[in-house]
């Protein structure tokens, strides 16, 4: 335990004192304290800040009139512009700091539970439970990775074009159609000069296949081109950056219909939309049981974080790139937006066993266990968020304390903590205005 500093009350009438009590700094703040803040060893009333999103003087709604789930701050360093980005459960939205408003960039087909993201390329991408792995440069709208999906593996080919296929159509005219099903994403002549990805809107029987989109070549049937199902990451639940790769974990692919709990996809080097090329690394299974709960960094280790252990994932020479190890010490991680580094590059998160720990060193919470970790509502685990405020070089927790909603924030700085009673924070976010 680290050294803990001293202090007297002195009275300016009896003059100073040799026999003044004193007390332990870590027993005059406890968690009972509400909107402090401890600076230079001194403990100062906590300045809350008004509403920064606003329009003639007030908060600014979101357009949906859903709850914030995140608040991401965007630099794009090519143009060293910085975007404010409004995540809710049904939208992407700019901050327009001109007008006051919050322009969509992206509507979900449907509700998101946990939204993810990292940036990678000076652009940012985004996973959701719900949709597919979407990307942004600062223009535009979010777009989806390969347009359908990020492809993952490209199968044998099924049929070929059998008659001209033109351009600025959608009928495609195959031999067969026998192994096509309405929503799978097809690969028309795969690496060739006319290649395309396609998805199937409508099949007619033994003749042809008509796509979402219009064709952008024309396939004759001299060519003969092939076509073959892809399988793609429809949705992931987790996505972050390491070395130059791009990492997506907890993927759901399309032709196998199903979940990969355990498993990670790393795209080729610099390039996020190749996971399928011998370039790309493709797929990894991490560790033994759980599902994959989130992405950390500590060390310059990825770790990967499940509902029982962790994992830390690191480059190797050689043709394997990565490799890992497991670390079982029966827990794993609680909630996946409580994983936080502080301006050392310590690693702090909430663990299964309702502890917070900081990587490497243990358990720090053992002062605020029964009164406010034990009491974490278990079914809004989703909700919490974590930070590090470099104003006040301190760590803080949003946390669900009995309640639906981020009702309480914790705050640890030098083995210390303090609390903000009474909000509803749902997101943390770093905005230079």
């Amino acid at each position: 335990m680290r050294d803990l500093e001293t202090f007297g009350v002195f009275s300016p009438v009896m003059g100073t004192q040799k026999n003044i009590p004193s007390l332990l700094l870590s027993e005059a703040i406890t968690p009972d304290n509400d909107k402090v803040v401890l600076i230079d060893g001194e403990i100062h009333r906590r300045p809350m800040r008004e509403y920064y999103l606003t329009s003639q003087g007030s908060a600014v709604q979101t357009p949906d009139e859903n709850p914030v789930m995140e608040i991401v701050s965007y630099i794009k360093e090519s143009t060293d512009t910085e975007y404010l980005l409004v995540f809710t459960k049904k939208h992407i939205y700019l901050w327009n700091s001109a007008g006051g408003t919050l322009d969509s960039k992206y509507t979900a087909t449907n509700d998101v539970a946990v939204w993810d993201y990292c940036f990678f390329n000076d652009q940012i991408v985004v996973t959701s439970d719900t949709n597919e792995p979407i990307i942004w440069d600062a223009a535009g709208n979010f777009t989806p990775i390969n347009t359908y999906g990020a492809i993952v593996s490209v199968a044998a080919a099924s049929t070929t074009v059998d008659a001209d296929s033109n351009t600025d159509q959608k009928v495609l005219n195959v031999a067969a159609t026998g192994d096509f099903a309405v929503g799978d994403v097809v690969v028309v002549d795969d690496g060739g000069d006319k290649e395309e990805v396609c998805k199937i809107a409508s099949i007619d029987a033994g003749v042809s296949i008509t796509m979402v989109d219009n064709l952008q070549y024309t396939h004759t049937g001299a060519d003969t081109d092939e076509v073959a199902i892809a399988t793609c990451i429809t949705k992931a639940k987790f996505v972050t950056e390491y070395y130059r790769y791009l990492i997506i974990g907890y993927p759901y692919l399309d032709q196998d219909a199903r979940w990969y709990p355990q498993g990670i996809y790393i795209s080729k080097l610099g390039d996020e939309t190749d996971f399928e090329s011998a370039s790309a690394i493709g797929y990894f299974g991490i560790g033994e049981s759980g599902e994959i709960k989130g992405f950390g960094f500590y060390n310059n280790l990825l770790y990967i974080f499940k509902d029982k252990s962790r994992v830390q994932f690191y480059p190797v020479s050689g043709s394997e790139y990565f490799n890992y190890s497991e670390i079982n010490d029966k827990f794993g991680l609680l909630a996946t937006h409580s994983v936080v580094n502080d301006d050392k590059g310590n690693m702090y998160y909430l663990a299964t066993d309702y502890t917070i720990k900081k990587e490497g060193f243990g358990t720090i919470s053992q002062l605020i266990q029964t009164d406010i970790l034990d009491e974490i509502e278990p079914d809004q685990l989703d909700k919490i968020r974590s930070a590090f405020v470099d104003d006040y070089k301190e760590l803080m927790w949003a946390l669900p304390v009995d309640s639906a909603e981020n009702n309480y924030i914790i705050c640890y700085k030098e083995g210390i903590w303090v609390l903000i009673k009474d909000v509803n924070i749902t997101a943390f976010s770093d905005y230079y205005v």
